[in-house]
């Protein structure tokens, strides 16, 4: 996924964004990793979109989303009410593409969350293609899944010009810096729940940091393979030899 300034012709910007540009009065589609974390930055990308004349389309995605109600009312508390955030009932049904036909230049809307379709995390290309067609350019801010072959991260940018949001950029600027001129001793923390996530970045690092310390759920499969009792806590028996 290529970096394109702001400056230019097509907008950067933020966590997982479809969103909506009006050079032609279309949407962009913008996807949120975290709403409560990111709120920020979904605004600046929000706010950045409307001074270009165009709307957004936001997708939200994440597993911690169990009911509709919990995203419309966490987002709804933290977006600001300058873009009239209209929520959608589905994700690429007919209330979500009459929404998208109907978005007006600096407004926005919110699907509902991509995971409550299983095939999301197939990468489903036609699904991929459903979420492409309610926007003319693709953001990804979503830093923390954005490793994942799903349909919001990877299939959708198959079908649309893509670029990475601010968030990925300070990330990554971030990281650039402290990888490539570290302050010593240079300790990494890394958390989740699953090794098989983490494993490459674990071995990258190995040769860069002065010590890696393991947090998350997938400790437990290290303690595992440590020979520690774990008992129900969760764990990634196929990656035992690897950890």
């Amino acid at each position: 996924m290529k970096k394109v300034n702001f400056d230019v012709k097509l907008p950067a910007f933020v966590d997982r964004i479809v969103y909506v540009d009006n050079y032609g009065a279309r949407p962009y589609c913008y996807t949120i990793e975290d709403a409560s974390r990111n709120a920020d930055a979904i605004n600046r990308a929000i706010n950045y979109i409307s001074e270009k004349g165009g709307g957004t389309v936001v997708i939200p995605e994440g597993i911690w989303f169990t009911a509709p109600i919990e995203i419309k009312s966490d987002v709804e508390l933290r977006i600001e009410k300058n873009a009239i955030l209209k929520f959608s009932k589905d994700i690429v049904g007919e209330n979500a593409k009459e929404l998208s036909k109907e978005l007006k230049p600096g407004k926005a809307i919110l699907l509902e969350n991509v995971r409550f379709d299983p095939r999301e995390e197939k990468n489903d290309k036609e699904f991929s293609k459903e979420l492409a067609s309610l926007a003319e350019i693709y953001v990804n801010d979503a830093f923390g899944t954005a490793h994942r072959a799903h349909s919001s991260t990877v299939g959708v940018a198959e079908f649309l010009p893509a670029v990475c949001g601010f968030l990925i950029e300070k990330e990554v600027g971030m990281l650039g810096d402290n990888l490539n001129n570290p302050e010593r001793p240079f300790v990494a923390i890394l958390g989740g729940a699953k090794v098989s996530d983490k494993i490459k970045v674990i071995e990258n690092l190995l040769e860069k940091v002065d010590s890696i310390i393991i947090g998350g759920g997938m400790t437990y499969t290290f303690l595992k393979a440590m020979g520690y009792e774990i008992g129900n806590s969760i764990c990634e028996l196929d990656r035992i030899d690897i950890a």
